[in-house]
């Protein structure tokens, strides 16, 4: 890794801190819903109302540890999204049998069709002698079912497989229920707190935090190409003694 790529990463930590930032200042929403319930005279009875909000959580449909990988071979590992994920990331850590190896991960849907993919070598490794990678995957993953396959050209241990994101769930909120006697006649508009949203929240640490992990990753680099000091060469100075008569 050059130069240009250690201020490529310091680009992209500051970018991606600065963009947490800015989504982190509309930090937690709260969703107030409002109904109108007429009520006739003609009748009395009770009113429903209710609501479906959407929260935002952190999904992981797949996280595989420790297991072995052969050489030369695919390996594929299915798994299933019920709802739309964000922000994926995708996250390999293991040790190989070989310091020197190269290797293709990428994830298909059922049909065959190649969604995502990538290839890596023991150069892109965060850690020497170890398989330490991450990918983030900058397009949403629908529901559905996939499969994520792994090949090495050499056989090695897999501590974690893992991919995470950002998911969001309904949630029905409980009706409100009115109860009016016969001789009423008004239209009421009823406000209430019907959710919470963190989405901003969520994204925003995402966010900060793959910048400030991406500004360490870039300082480390950059001390590597720090020159060290020459030692200084050592010299006698020898005195002369002079003969007094």
């Amino acid at each position: 890794m050059n130069r240009n790529h250690i201020i490529a990463l310091t680009i992209l930590g500051i970018v991606l801190i600065s963009v947490g930032w800015c989504l982190q200042l509309n930090g937690v929403r709260f969703k107030v819903c409002s109904n109108l319930i007429t009520i006739y005279d003609r009748f009395g009875g009770e009113a429903r109302t209710s609501n479906v909000t959407t929260v935002a959580k952190v999904a992981t449909p797949l996280n595989i540890t420790n297991i072995d990988i052969e050489p030369n071979t695919i390996k594929s590992f299915g798994f299933a999204v019920k709802s739309t994920i964000n922000l994926a990331t995708i996250r390999l850590l293991g040790t190989p049998s070989e310091p020197s190896y190269r290797g293709i991960i990428r994830i298909v849907t059922e049909d065959g069709t190649r969604l995502w993919n990538a290839s890596f070598t023991s150069a892109d490794s965060f850690e020497r002698n170890r398989i330490s990678m991450g990918w983030i995957y900058e397009y949403v993953i629908p529901p559905g079912n996939y499969m994520l396959e792994l090949y090495l050209n050499t056989s090695a241990h897999i501590d974690l497989l893992q991919i995470q994101g950002i998911s969001s769930e309904e949630i029905q909120i409980p009706p409100l229920t009115l109860t009016v006697t016969p001789s009423s006649s008004r239209t009421y508009s009823i406000d209430y707190i019907c959710g919470v949203d963190f989405t901003y929240m969520v994204i925003a640490t995402v966010l900060m935090s793959l910048g400030i992990l991406a500004m360490v990753i870039s300082l480390v680099l950059a001390l590597r190409f720090v020159p060290k000091p020459s030692p200084k060469p050592v010299t006698s100075v020898g005195k002369s003694a002079k003969k007094r008569k």
